[in-house]
């Protein structure tokens, strides 16, 4: 999309985003009325946790993972919300509300308080501080591979090189994400559901319509192979694998995730946050499968896709108007910011009440400078990342150390990597034939 139809996309954006920014000085308004940030005066309804916890926990991998792995592998990618599904049930059977309750029981306000709660004295000290450190070490380079995920979806929309696309949606997530904090945050995230949902039922919608309207649609999708639209043809063992993999991945990713854990532990009981379970789990597998099946059904209309992790803004952008072009990448972004809003605050969070605690009271002016001064810090990563990354490809870098770096785009690109040579169509693939043969000489022994 050039930028005289890439004008016509900025309505079609603008309208959510300022709609997001409303959200943010509502909940600034609301904490100042004596409604109380941290954690939103523990005030949450099933809703609000469910909605929260769910678009925060998404992150730029339902857009872009999810999407270039259904176009890669086909009808095996399914496996993975599968499997992911038995763990959400596991860990909301066991977990969302025992941890509300002794939120409650102790005090704590972040995972560090919660963690140190059976100690006292310097053992409590050092353990708040040492799990708040290693917190922050790991979040960080979550924030910024939100960056990096978001800038593929601008740079395919607006044509922006790609530090000029980690600016434009690093910044637009800061701005909001210093107004409103937890509160504002649990806010945001509401309005982003709203999005993510009418964006996900637009995206597929109109590829369906497309596709039933496109004479080689079928033909397309019989030349990626007959596997393709089969979910099981990994086989058995490999198949059972990836089910049981995913619902360990789905129950340490609820446990160990901080910014989605806060909104458990900000229900209004034990009882009204464990009633959250069935909001959470339709929401993350609606969207999770949406954009999957999307990126099956983009093999068959753009088949010759360089990046399918770009699929959803290649298509909008290639084949739609560019107003719905601009509502998709609202969407997009509405993914990735919720879950870069949802760690920035907690890592602000955290920075203030266990690393320099004497911040804990001070003015609003300062939290939101934390907030901010966390956001710089993330934006500086993911630029180093993303010239490091230049200059590997420039020098040659093998193609399966460039692969690492792309899984790093999403919360589950780890996962996602090794999943994706045993989903593989075989004849797709040029190391296919050897791969699926030791694949299934190994599930045979």
């Amino acid at each position: 999309m050039d930028w005289s139809q890439a004008g016509y996309a900025v309505p079609g954006f603008l309208v959510p985003f300022l709609a997001t920014v409303a959200a943010a000085f509502l909940a600034r308004r609301r904490s100042a009325s004596g409604g109380g940030d941290e954690l939103a005066g523990r005030q949450l309804g099933r809703w609000a946790v469910g909605l929260s916890a769910a678009t925060t926990g998404s992150s730029g991998f339902i857009v872009t993972g999810a999407v270039g792995l259904g176009y890669t592998t086909g009808a095996g990618a399914l496996l993975l919300p599968l499997g992911w599904l038995a763990g959400d049930l596991i860990f909301w059977a066991l977990f969302p509300g025992r941890l509300n309750a002794l939120a409650r029981d102790t005090g704590a306000v972040t995972i560090p308080e919660l963690i140190a709660h059976p100690f006292s004295g310097r053992w409590k000290q050092f353990t708040i501080a040492a799990s708040a450190i290693l917190i922050f070490c790991l979040l960080m380079p979550y924030a910024s591979a939100q960056w990096m995920a978001g800038q593929k979806i601008v740079g395919g929309v607006f044509g922006l090189p790609p530090w000029q696309g980690i600016l434009v949606v690093a910044c637009l997530v800061i701005s909001y994400s210093t107004i409103g904090g937890f509160r504002g945050s649990v806010y945001t995230d509401l309005v982003q559901a709203v999005i993510r949902i009418g964006g996900t039922l637009l995206a597929l919608g109109s590829l369906v319509f497309y596709a039933a309207n496109m004479p080689a649609f079928a033909v397309n999708i019989r030349a990626a192979g007959p596997a393709y639209l089969s979910m099981f043809s990994p086989g058995f063992y490999p198949v059972l694998g990836i089910l049981f993999g995913f619902a360990g991945a789905a129950i340490g990713f609820g446990l160990g995730q901080p910014q989605v854990t806060s909104r458990y532990l900000a229900g209004q009981s034990p009882d009204e946050t464990q009633a959250a379970r069935w909001i959470y789990i339709l929401f993350v597998q609606g969207t999770w499968v949406a954009m999957t099946v999307f990126g099956i059904l983009l093999r068959g209309v753009i088949p010759g896709l360089a990046d399918p992790e770009t699929g959803l803004s290649a298509f909008f952008s290639a084949k739609m108007n560019p107003f719905l072009a601009g509502v998709i990448f609202a969407d997009i972004f509405a993914t990735i910011a919720a879950t870069a809003n949802g760690i920035l605050v907690a890592i602000a969070q955290i920075f203030r009440r266990n690393l320099l605690p004497s911040l804990m009271k001070t003015s609003a002016a300062r939290n939101e400078f934390t907030v901010a001064l966390v956001g710089a810090l993330s934006i500086g990563l993911s630029v180093v990342a993303r010239l490091g990354g230049a200059n590997h490809h420039r020098h040659g870098i093998p193609f399966r150390r460039r692969s690492r770096r792309r899984g790093a785009d999403s919360s589950h690109g780890l996962e996602m990597q090794r999943t994706q040579h045993v989903l593989r169509d075989p004849h797709r693939h040029p190391d296919g034939p050897r791969l699926a043969h030791s694949g299934l000489r190994r599930s045979r022994q």
